[in-house]
């Protein structure tokens, strides 16, 4: 099984498999979750469906109450996108682990990491290639459990707060009604 179960059993980060294409919506609401913020491309494979977008969303929440954890966000100096702007993640991952994704990411950026579905992550697709639904402006790495963009407003005051109600609604059902 992919991401979750694997990375919370191990604490080993996976080679990026699962990269979930997201664009980040103009109409902003936060307070009613990540999929209220972000609409997600129709990847077209049964491994994005049946629970492991949502084991990812429980192993971010999980891992952010560890003591050497919480959901951070980063700035990945080694990889800058159209307009000049830094790549950033939001994850559990500790100081140790981030700096070994960054390696992925880089390979990512590089076109040099096989995935199970395009990414649209690198310079020259980022200028020409748009998915069915649109430009693709965040990603969600689903293996490791980490969301990465190089829109800085919405990672830095939106994701986690929209992170945080989704979690919430994974954890009490009934309190999100």
């Amino acid at each position: 099984m992919h991401g979750y179960n694997e990375f919370l059993r191990t604490r080993k980060l996976r080679t990026p498999y699962l990269i979930q294409r997201g664009q980040i919506k103009a109409d902003l609401k936060p307070e009613h979750g990540f999929t209220a913020t972000v609409k997600l491309d129709y990847m077209g494979a049964a491994e994005f469906e049946f629970g492991a977008p949502r084991r990812s969303f429980q192993a971010m929440d999980e891992l952010s109450k560890e003591g050497d954890r919480d959901l951070s966000l980063r700035v990945v100096k080694s990889i800058k996108g159209m307009g000049s702007h830094w790549l950033r993640t939001v994850s559990a991952l500790t100081e140790a682990e981030h700096r070994e994704y960054e390696g992925y990411l880089q390979q990512l950026w590089a076109d040099s990491l096989r995935t199970k579905e395009w990414t649209n992550f690198n310079d020259k697709q980022l200028i020409t290639r748009r998915g069915s639904f649109g430009y693709t402006n965040i990603w969600w790495d689903i293996d490791n459990n980490v969301i990465f963009s190089f829109d800085s407003v919405y990672m830095r005051d939106v994701v986690r707060t929209a992170l945080q109600v989704t979690f919430d609604n994974i954890r009490d059902p009934k309190e999100s009604k």
